[in-house]
């Protein structure tokens, strides 16, 4: 059975930027981003649109997720992989 699309996180030349960025944010921004993550995974192994508030496709394959928090936007980039990743 197909378990859906699924998240992974990169690491470039022994560095892991999402994770460098996540832990700079205070604890509450950080809960906010990964429900904003948990939102999109829903919509997207649920087949349903999503709207460009949320995520917007900026440039050869690269996208954006955005997480709206009291007084800024945190915007994280995706790309899809091969198996349902991203």
């Amino acid at each position: 059975m197909d378990k859906g699309w699924t998240v992974e996180y990169v690491e470039l030349n022994d560095r892991k930027p999402f994770e460098e960025f996540i832990l700079g944010l205070p604890v509450k921004e950080r809960a906010k981003i990964f429900e904003t993550i948990d939102y999109f995974l829903e919509l997207k192994n649920a087949n349903l649109a999503i709207k460009a508030s949320l995520s917007k496709h900026l440039e050869e394959g690269i996208f954006e997720l955005r997480t709206s928090m009291k007084d800024k936007i945190a915007r994280t980039l995706y790309f899809y992989q091969v198996e349902a990743r991203m």
